[in-house]
């Protein structure tokens, strides 16, 4: 997949601090939060949020994004025509993303039942999606479509990024606490790690030194040190490498 850019890395902290904070994703996101996955991912025309599988429900919570609202005649024949559509959940594709294009050529795609008689008129041409799940199993998704254009290896490693992210704030990957003595090429100490769970959540070195009782230059010191164990060149991606390695706070434990 492509690099990501600091600006991709920002963007899809911001998305995880405003879940984190306001909700837990055993409630339905806000909007607001797919217009940021939206705005992150440009290619798409629409970001659908499901709250269950795909076969449990026939449409998804929430959209944004503008589209054609499915006609209950058109949901009558979608049930017919029973499409397995190749990015539903699967067990080895959950936290991760997929591109309808990997599956299935565009020609094969075309010539399904499914496309000539619902996909093409809701501009359903090309798609990307990611799973979730939850501890006790339940699934939430996010699915892409495009009418205009495939999505590319940038647009997919972005939704990954997204993908892995909420997976791990859904308690789906097991959670460390940081610790001094951890072992590898990444580890953080308690110090680093707690400074960085305060960058975070968009405190300034100024704010962070107040909140610790250091200096803002020792914080600098310790965010370059940070950015240096775990290969990374920015705070964004620092705070997406440590919630990919279990060792950053969920919040802060000395944010107010």
């Amino acid at each position: 997949m492509d690099a990501l850019s600091a600006a991709d890395y920002e963007g899809v902290l911001d998305l995880v601090v405003e879940i984190a904070r306001d909700r837990s994703l055993r409630v339905p996101l806000p909007p607001s939060a797919l217009d940021r996955i939206h705005r992150l991912i440009p290619t798409a025309d629409t970001v659908a949020y499901w709250f269950g599988r795909p076969d449990a429900h026939r449409h998804a919570l929430e959209v944004a994004g503008t589209y054609r609202p499915w006609t209950p005649a058109e949901d009558r024949l979608l049930d017919r025509l029973g499409f397995e559509d190749p990015l539903l959940p699967a067990a080895d594709a959950i936290g991760r993303a997929r591109r309808l294009s990997d599956a299935m050529t565009l020609d094969t795609y075309r010539s399904t039942e499914f496309y000539r008689r619902l996909g093409r008129r809701h501009g359903l041409d090309f798609s990307i999606a990611t799973w979730i799940q939850l501890p006790n199993g339940e699934i939430r998704g996010l699915w892409l479509d495009s009418a205009r254009t495939d999505f590319d290896e940038h647009d997919l490693a972005v939704l990954d990024l997204v993908a892995r992210q909420l997976q791990r704030l859904a308690g789906g990957v097991p959670r460390r606490a940081p610790h001094p003595h951890r072992t590898g090429a990444h580890r953080l100490t308690e110090r680093q790690a707690e400074i960085l769970a305060l960058a975070a959540v968009g405190r300034s070195n100024d704010e962070i030194g107040r909140d610790l009782s250091i200096s803002s230059n020792t914080v600098r010191t310790h965010l370059e040190n940070t950015f240096e164990r775990l290969e990374v060149h920015t705070r964004a991606a620092a705070v997406a490498r440590a919630w990919e390695l279990g060792i950053l706070p969920r919040t802060p434990r000395r944010l107010g």
